[in-house]
């Protein structure tokens, strides 16, 4: 299920801060902006563990606050 667009957009904007020029940044990218949160995870996977883990967490806190 997509995350409502105001935290979708409050998510990429962490994305965009932090791993912008990292690999993938764009697949994960599309990956949130077309709701498939498991491929926002996976494609953020040759991110730095930390922020894998900060996406991960600001993901979840979403998914519940919906």
């Amino acid at each position: 299920m997509p995350l409502p667009p105001e935290l979708q957009q409050n998510v990429y904007r962490f994305m965009s801060a932090i791993a912008g020029n990292f690999p993938g940044f764009e697949d994960v990218s599309r990956a949130l902006f077309a709701g498939d949160i498991e491929g926002t995870i996976d494609a953020a996977r040759a991110w730095p563990v930390d922020v894998q883990d900060h996406l991960r967490r600001m993901i979840n806190r979403a998914s519940m606050a919906e």
